[in-house]
């Protein structure tokens, strides 16, 4: 059985605020505790949630000027698109070894140096400028297969001039 898929059209609003949380406390003079709605609004990582949570009202939480959806709701508006230019780094065209998972096998190849794998986007809730990266990894040709295999594929290391090559 797959996880629950909420709705997030019909939650309320202050139940999307990524600051908001529930609770389970006791109240004063009781043994049984009650749900309660804690903001940690100010809080920059997981270890500062403590120091910055407090007990608030489902009406405060919805008054509150802070609230930022956790979820990325639609429609959106972009101010801007930014184009990042890939990262291209290495000495191409060097001999390489590589062992593939498909086949556990060690084959000679060339490095190509890092090639396009797939895009990432990135939006700015601040600012709604969308940022557009390419990102990259190693490109080995193998010759023996006659294809190009990316570096998170396999294992792979450049061949050094007094590296054994018996294992190729």
């Amino acid at each position: 059985m797959g996880k629950r898929q909420e709705r997030i059209d019909v939650l309320p609003k202050h139940e999307k605020c990524m600051y908001h949380r529930h609770d389970l406390r006791k109240a004063e003079g009781s043994d049984k505790p009650e749900m309660c709605h804690i903001c940690f609004f100010g809080a920059k990582t997981v270890g500062e949630i403590a120091n910055h949570s407090r007990e608030i009202s489902v009406e405060e939480c919805k008054a509150c000027g802070n609230y930022e959806s956790k979820y990325l709701e639609f429609p959106r508006m972009v101010a801007d698109i930014n184009y990042e230019e890939p990262k291209y780094y290495g000495n191409t065209l060097t001999p390489a070894r590589i062992r593939l998972c498909e086949d556990n096998k060690t084959y000679f190849g060339i490095y190509l140096g890092n090639l396009p794998r797939y895009l990432s986007t990135e939006l700015d809730p601040k600012t709604n400028e969308l940022t557009v990266k390419t990102v990259t990894n190693a490109g080995i040709y193998v010759p023996a297969k006659k294809k190009i295999y990316f570096g998170d594929e396999s294992w792979w290391s450049l061949i050094e001039p007094d590296d054994p090559v018996e294992d190729i």
